[in-house]
């Protein structure tokens, strides 16, 4: 029983002077004693600075981290942005290249249809000639054309009466050559 006296004791002694500890801390803080309100109060307010500071460079860390990622996404679609527009570019140039090349071709064929008009003109008044000239005359004249197309295209001009008489008038030979290129 002794040894459990002293434990009993000791046991009191640490509750006592844990009271007294409190008590005393009381004190200091009711009566504000060396001003030890506000010298915890600052040490309990870095504390609390200092997390709330950690929080608020967490938070921009990740604000940062946040528009760095749009900032990279930003200068990606600037990239792709910038090589559309250079495709686009590069079909525009084609496109002109394209309309300026149909537009020769407009005017040559443009030329080539007067051309033509003005031969097909001229055929038609030649061939009015003949229609109204002597089937011999015209078959002497035609007889002497080197131009064996020339004289086929005369001829189905004029009316097929009168393209007979003409070919019956000229040299046999020499009409069924005629003869043969109207039927090509």
């Amino acid at each position: 029983m002794n040894s459990s006296v002293p434990k009993k004791r000791k046991i009191w002694i640490v509750i006592i002077s844990v009271i007294l500890l409190v008590a005393v801390f009381y004190a200091l803080f009711a009566l504000d004693i060396g001003g030890i309100k506000k010298k915890t109060a600052k040490v309990f307010n870095f504390i609390q600075t200092e997390s709330k500071e950690e929080k608020k460079d967490a938070q921009l860390a990740q604000q940062f981290e946040d528009l760095q990622a749009k900032q990279d996404k930003l200068n990606l679609l600037q990239r792709q942005l910038e090589e559309t527009q250079a495709e686009m570019e590069q079909r525009e140039e084609a496109l002109k290249d394209r309309e300026q090349n149909l537009l020769e071709k407009e005017k040559e064929v443009q030329e080539l249809h007067e051309q033509l008009s003005s031969e097909v003109k001229d055929i038609k008044e030649i061939a009015k000639l003949y229609q109204n000239m002597d089937s011999d005359k015209a078959a002497d004249i035609l007889s002497n054309t080197s131009d064996i197309d020339l004289v086929v295209t005369i001829l189905k001009n004029i009316n097929s009466q009168k393209s007979a008489e003409i070919l019956e008038a000229m040299d046999s030979k020499k009409a069924a050559v005629i003869i043969k290129k109207m039927l090509n």
